[in-house]
C-alpha cells in the first residue's frame, strides 16, 4: 500500500508543472516538488527504499518502471533545453534523482550539518 501511494504521487507529480513553459523552469519545479515531497514523505520513502529489494519480482518491476518514467520525464525536460545530448540528459537526470534520494535516505548527514530542506533545495535547484 505504501509503495502504491509513493508511486501514485510520483506519477501525479510529473503532471503538476506541465503549464510551465520553459523546460528549465519545469525541471526546477519538478525537482523542488520532489525534494519537498520527500521531506513530507521521508519515513515512507525510506521504508520503500529499504524494502524494495524484498518485493516480489512483479512488484519490483512495477516500482522500477515508475522510477524510469519519472527519470525519463526529467531527462526529456533537460534535453529540451537544447544544451544537452540525449545521453547527457539521461545522466544528469540520474544524478538529480540520486541527489534527492540522498536527502531522504541519508538524512543523518544533513541533520548533522544542520541543513534544512529549504537550504538543500536552494543549493541544487536554485
Amino acid at each position: 500500500m505504501i509503495e502504491d501511494a509513493v508511486r501514485h504521487m510520483s506519477e501525479q507529480m510529473r503532471t503538476w508543472f506541465l503549464h510551465v513553459k520553459s523546460p528549465v523552469d519545469q525541471a526546477e519545479c519538478l525537482l523542488r516538488a520532489f525534494t519537498y515531497s520527500s521531506e513530507i514523505l521521508q519515513p515512507w520513502l525510506f521504508f520503500v527504499f529499504l524494502e524494495s529489494r524484498a518485493l516480489p519480482p512483479e512488484q519490483r518491476k512495477v516500482a522500477k518502471e515508475a522510477e524510469l518514467r519519472f527519470h525519463s520525464h526529467l531527462a526529456t525536460l533537460i534535453e529540451a533545453t537544447g544544451k544537452f545530448s540525449s545521453d547527457e540528459a539521461f545522466l544528469l537526470a540520474a544524478h538529480c534523482m540520486a541527489v534527492v534520494q540522498d536527502w531522504y535516505v541519508k538524512r543523518w548527514k544533513y541533520q548533522a550539518a544542520k541543513i534544512g530542506v529549504e537550504q538543500f533545495a536552494e543549493a541544487w535547484c536554485g
